[in-house]
């Protein structure tokens, strides 16, 4: 556990100020140990808009939190603030987690990793701090303060309070053209919500809600009770005697399947195909779930008719309807709620995004490209599956895009490849020309961003059955950064004594993915062995591996650039034989994890002795 010496809370002043420059963020530490508090903690305030004493983050014990003090609880601005951040932050991954105060019913919300230094209190800072600051701001611009005779005149896209506009009222929100289109705000009951004509759109995330979120929508709905049950909002958009489902479709598939469960017919949102074979096994197995459920708790058939006819009048929904048909403003509304709570990944929000440049009369090609991309995300999301996409675009391409042009970027920077693989600014009446599919093209919105990534794909498939590549994945194992970026559910395990190979070995997996997009197998042994030695430099050269140190350190490298400029094999290999020639060995001092990676490296040599076409790279090896 990191202890708060002066020193450190300088270093953190320092840290926050030049991160949230615009912020007006202060740091404060207590200097006083009481007995409760084993140690000095930081305090960092939240907004120069709410008193720090209210609400603020907390670096105490080792864990950082944001604190939501206990005694201004009957304060009705923590109360709703509270109730704000419970239903937007999603706790279901155990990264965030709500605490009591000891007993008293007011929270603080803990980010669930320990800190042992300054660079791990940056690291988890930032990404705390990124999670939580936009649902504050978001709140803090709807929220009507009883000391004002008027509410903001400003009402955004992700910052409606559904609870403050009245049934039936409407707002107007400004799209990027600057047009108002009207946007209606209603009370429905479920019964109301379900005699429309639901659709779901093909940018819609496919059906897959857990086990544990439909046994908890059943405990929910089936607690007796005598007055309106409201189970949040909906968003929808008019398409003539149509409604696509923007926001909600989760929610309402389940209860669709549950009163079909209880034997109410005619629901026209079941109506809908689902294409996707993972969303039909989803919701196979949902009704199975809701089955025995019922069956537990409703045996009788009357029973359960009489209870669904109680659903249908008591359970309500705040709708948003936009009465605009234009895919523009589906999207925004899309990707602006579904940034909050339990967000989309990256690569559901480029499938959004990159859809809307289809025009709408090229509907079957919408639907074609949505449905295979959904089958490369529904693949990359099982055990052991196909994780292509996330390699190509969340590693390789990003990493190769970011060295070329000599950009540091922040690992755990939220939204990071949605905002590198988004389409490029055009002039409209130029068209882009090409399709060269170079890793530093610019990214045309639409099917050319599909096709791009299949591109990729095609040469990663390739790439990963070489001989070379085989022998890198035994040796230096090229799964660190990814595994800790897609699968934090076990981080746990990730966090082992050797994952930090792992590290070098994505670095030293894109360089070497470069050079074959380049050149293909020729020379691939040489170039391997070369790209190996130069970047396993920095893991003799540090004590502790830090990610993003080396993430940074790469893009300084040569690598990429000498990869790029080389017209031949031998230009490139030549320069990067002249780089080893001046890098010492380390092999007599090493001590430890440096020792173990030393050995792994040596057998990387040793395995791709026999592959070689020139023999002075079988000196590495014996050096």
């Amino acid at each position: 556990m990191l202890y708060i010496y002066p020193e450190t809370v300088e270093s953190v002043r320092k840290f926050v100020n030049r991160k949230w420059p615009n912020k007006n963020k202060e740091v404060y530490c207590q200097e006083n140990e009481s007995a409760w508090h084993q140690n000095r903690y930081i305090l960092i305030t939240v907004s120069p808009r709410i008193n720090f004493k209210v609400v603020h983050y907390e670096y105490i014990n080792g864990y950082l939190e944001l604190h939501l003090e206990d005694e201004y609880y009957g304060n009705t601005f923590n109360q709703r603030l509270y109730k704000y951040l419970r239903d937007n932050i999603d706790t279901e991954s155990g990264d965030y987690l709500w605490h009591n105060w000891y007993g008293m019913r007011q929270g603080r919300l803990r980010y669930e990793y320990k800190i042992g230094d300054l660079l791990e209190l940056a690291d988890y800072l930032t990404k705390f701090i990124s999670k939580i600051d936009p649902l504050i701001e978001d709140f803090l611009n709807t929220y009507y303060d009883g000391n004002n005779d008027t509410q903001k005149d400003s009402c955004t896209v992700s910052s409606i309070d559904f609870n403050e506009i009245e049934n039936g009222a409407s707002v107007n929100i400004n799209s990027k053209e600057g047009t108002e289109s009207k946007v209606v705000l209603h009370t429905m009951l479920l019964k109301d919500v379900f005699s429309l004509k639901l659709k779901i759109p093909d940018y819609q995330r496919i059906y897959c809600w857990p086990q544990k979120n439909v046994e908890q929508l059943l405990d929910d709905i089936f607690i007796p009770r005598n007055h309106k049950y409201h189970l949040g909002t909906l968003i929808l958009q008019k398409k003539g005697d149509d409604y696509d489902i923007i926001d909600g479709q989760q929610r309402t598939v389940t209860l669709a399947l549950i009163l079909r469960a209880m034997r109410i017919d005619n629901i026209l949102l079941l109506k809908e195909k689902f294409d996707s074979v993972e969303a039909q096994k989803y919701i196979g197995y949902n009704r199975y779930i809701i089955e025995t459920y019922l069956d537990r708790h409703y045996p009788n058939i009357e029973t359960r008719s009489k209870e669904a006819k109680k659903i249908l009048d008591i359970i309500s929904f705040d709708v948003l309807i936009l009465n605009d048909s234009s895919l523009e403003l589906a999207y925004t509304f899309f990707s602006t709620q579904n940034a909050r709570g339990k967000a989309l990944t990256d690569y559901e929000l480029l499938k959004s995004h990159h859809l809307r440049f289809i025009p709408e009369s090229h509907e079957a090609q919408q639907r074609h490209l949505a449905k295979m991309w959904d089958k490369l995300l529904v693949k990359s999301e099982r055990d052991n599956g196909d994780r292509s996409v996330s390699i190509i675009l969340g590693i390789y391409l990003y990493c190769l895009r970011k060295w070329t042009r000599k950009q540091y970027w922040y690992i755990n920077e939220p939204n990071r490849v949605k905002n590198e693989f988004e389409a490029a600014p055009t002039i409209p009446e130029i068209p882009p020309f090409g399709e060269r599919f170079d890793f530093m093209d610019p990214i045309q919105g639409g099917a050319h961003f599909f096709s791009f990534v299949d591109t990729f794909i095609q040469h990663y498939n390739h790439f990963i059955e070489t001989k070379q590549y085989q022998i890198l994945w035994k040796t230096i194992s090229c799964s660190g950064l990814l595994e800790m970026e897609i699968d934090s559910n076990n981080k746990k395990f990730l966090e082992g004594k050797r994952r930090t190979h792992w590290w070098y070995g994505d670095v030293i997996a894109a360089f070497l993915f470069a050079y074959y997009m380049k050149f293909g197998n020729q020379y691939l042994s040489e170039a391997m062995t070369c790209i190996t030695r130069i970047v396993s430099q920095l893991r003799y050269e540090k004590s502790k591996a830090n990610k993003q140190s080396i993430m940074d350190k790469a893009g300084e490298m040569e690598i990429i650039v000498m990869i790029n400029q080389a017209t031949s094999p031998t230009f490139f290999l030549a320069n990067a034989w002249d780089i080893i020639n001046r890098l010492p060995y380390f092999d007599k001092t090493l001590k430890g994890i440096r020792a173990d990676y030393f050995s792994r490296e040596m057998s990387l040599y040793k395995k791709n002795e026999k592959n070689y076409l020139i023999d002075r790279f079988k000196e590495l090896h014996n050096k």
